[in-house]
């Protein structure tokens, strides 16, 4: 199995069920930015949302990693929730912005 498909499958508790995977790989994906970034500018995170399965994750540019941070399913209230991002993505900080816009 290779990375890629493992992430497909991956959930929030890092066990790896397939037909998650599928569901993800059939999936419209909406970008949110690739340059958020926490407390220094590097490294930078891309931020996305995989329509089938409602979860929203952070892909970190240098570790390859990738984290789910969120589950939402209906898109409307995501925008609601992350509305202004264009303006803190790519800003020093701007991860914890998201977070917070997310998690709360």
């Amino acid at each position: 199995m290779t990375q890629d498909e493992l992430h497909k499958g991956l959930r929030m508790d890092g066990t790896y069920d397939a037909a998650l995977g599928q569901k993800r790989q059939y999936s419209l994906e909406v970008d949110y930015g690739m340059h958020w970034k926490g407390e220094f500018s590097y490294p930078n995170y891309r931020a996305s949302w995989i329509q089938n399965t409602g979860e929203f994750y952070l892909f970190n540019f240098g570790t390859a990693e990738l984290q789910i941070i969120a589950v939402i399913k209906d898109r409307e209230q995501l925008e609601t929730r992350l509305t202004g991002w264009e303006k803190q993505c790519g800003q020093l900080r701007s991860l914890i912005w998201l977070k917070e816009k997310l998690c709360n």
